[in-house]
């Protein structure tokens, strides 16, 4: 919870709901194409208000949303506005909301590695390897993981185990680290 969070110190981002390229056009709860630019700041203020002291935000699915400039120009306006980091999930490789953040001046990161794409703990494992791996080749990697029963036990394995060479790091720990806020997660 939001509240628990706060308590112990946890930096908490708004997960914003965005249309996919599955989904059927105009879904409610969500940005989506149809939505013109004022709507879709709105959209996101109030998202953003419903969650007093989020530091960030970033998609919630969106592969289409997030691949469509006009959309994410007006998103990351009001993510801008409201003076808060933004991490692109990146669930489309055709997503250009990394790169508009970055022209847009916001405080941005992208993810390369979602931990439990398979949910079972053997998956989550080459997952994580995957990740450190490229965090060992450039210096960091955002990794993804969702609150579902099976990655909340895999994570509660990992506190011994992780190697010496890897640093766990929150968004904002990553984006003070990143150059020019390009890039962040794991440092070694």
């Amino acid at each position: 919870s939001l509240k628990l969070a706060k308590e112990r110190g946890i930096p908490v981002m708004l997960h914003l709901p965005m249309e996919a390229e599955v989904d059927r056009p105009g879904l409610k709860y969500q940005i989506n194409l149809e939505m013109d630019e004022a709507s879709i700041r709105s959209f996101v203020k109030r998202a953003v208000m419903s969650l007093p002291g989020v530091i960030g935000v970033n998609n919630h699915r969106g592969s289409r949303a997030t691949s469509t400039p006009r959309v994410m120009e007006a998103v990351l306006g009001e993510i801008r506005a409201q003076g808060l980091i933004f991490v692109d999930s990146r669930t489309s490789g055709k997503s250009v909301a990394f790169r508009m953040a970055s022209q847009m001046n916001i405080p941005t990161l992208k993810n390369e590695v979602f931990l439990d794409h398979e949910a079972d703990a053997n998956a989550m494992r080459r997952a994580l390897e995957r990740a450190f791996s490229i965090a060992r080749k450039q210096g960091s990697v955002v990794v993804i993981g969702h609150a579902r029963p099976e990655t909340l036990r895999f994570l509660k394995t990992l506190s011994g185990s992780k190697p010496e060479d890897v640093k766990w790091m929150t968004v904002p720990e990553a984006i003070r680290r990143s150059p020019g806020s390009s890039q962040g997660g794991m440092t070694q």
